[in-house]
């Protein structure tokens, strides 16, 4: 059990009062929000945000539930992103080398093309 959880825990059971606790518990998840500390807004948003929502004239867990929301959609925009990289953000190289060889019989070049082709990936971090 950690110290947030438990924070969270009798904060919620302390209702509608407003005392130290009710404030310290605000003003924790206020500082949690302006400072944009992902992890945090994660692990209360996941753990406890459906308590914390029941506090009514509360703009503070709305808002951690929106930062939560926009983290969870950048981080699924990314492993899609992550997912397909490389596929339309490759180049392909060819290089050429002939004539290779001569028909000695009919004098003329035979011109055959040995290919080798590389991939690279763009970088778009």
């Amino acid at each position: 059990v950690s110290t947030q959880s438990t924070g969270v825990d009798a904060f919620v059971k302390n209702g509608q009062k407003h005392n130290m606790l009710n404030s310290a518990v605000l003003e924790l998840m206020e500082f949690i929000k302006i400072e944009d500390l992902k992890t945090l807004i994660k692990y209360v948003c996941e753990n406890h945000i459906q308590d914390l929502l029941e506090v009514e004239q509360c703009a503070t867990f709305k808002a951690l539930h929106t930062k939560h929301e926009q983290i969870v959609e950048r981080e699924r925009a990314q492993k899609a992103k992550d997912s397909t990289k490389g596929v339309g953000d490759s180049k392909c190289f060819l290089w050429f080398w002939g004539p290779w060889a001569v028909d000695r019989s009919r004098g003329s070049p035979i011109f055959i093309f040995l290919t080798s082709s590389v991939t690279l990936e763009t970088n778009s971090s």
